[in-house]
């Protein structure tokens, strides 16, 4: 009885949370934002290595307070913080003092996937992971990047050692794939497209 009426719950909480994403942005804003994102892509970023990067889901730290171990439990915002992380050393490492004094960057674009974010379209009980593009820097080889990239990864934080780097072979099927969730997939901090204010110019339309 009990479990019939948790599902019952569930399922009413799933069909409000549809009525409500489409009231804050209906299908047809949400399909225009999708595909003027993916046409800017597509055209305009430099972007050419598909990475899936996994996040560990618990981790120990040191708290000074209690002077004792603690355990610390990953989610989203804890997530987007750790790709933030993980852009500005893979930037560091790339572009070095370019990156520090003149924030000389790689185009990147970083979304998140999983986990019960409220707005997100479709939401769901998968292990936050994240699907990035990102640019291949003309002084590396393809092995040379994804052994960097893979390195930056595992050394954040909440970097976990299960990934996938790869090279794009379609950028515009890619580009779609990252937001098929939406656009508040896109983790904004960590995302960079040479000459785009991407508050300004997709997100707010």
């Amino acid at each position: 009885m009990t479990e019939d009426i948790k599902s019952k719950l569930d399922s009413q909480s799933k069909d409000l949370m549809g009525r409500y994403s489409s009231l804050v942005s209906p299908l047809s804003i949400k399909f225009k934002m999708i595909r003027e994102w993916k046409d800017y892509v597509c055209k305009q970023s430099s972007v050419s290595v598909a990475c899936t990067l996994t996040f560990r889901t618990s981790r120990k730290y040191y708290c000074a307070l209690t002077e004792t171990e603690k355990w610390e439990t990953l989610d989203e915002g804890l997530a987007e913080a750790n790709l933030l992380q993980f852009s500005n050393r893979l930037n560091s490492t790339v572009y070095k003092n370019a990156y520090k004094r003149y924030g000389k960057k790689l185009d990147m674009v970083c979304t998140i996937e999983g986990g019960k974010r409220d707005l997100r379209n479709n939401s769901s009980d998968t292990r936050l992971h994240s699907h990035l593009a990102i640019e291949l820097p003309q002084k590396y080889s393809f092995q040379q990047f994804k052994d960097l990239v893979y390195k930056t990864w595992v050394n954040t934080l909440w970097g976990n050692k299960i990934n996938r780097i790869e090279l794009i072979k379609n950028k515009e099927a890619y580009a779609d794939y990252q937001v098929k969730d939406g656009m508040d997939s896109i983790v904004l901090g960590a995302t960079n497209i040479k000459d785009l204010d991407i508050n300004k110019d997709i997100i707010n339309r």
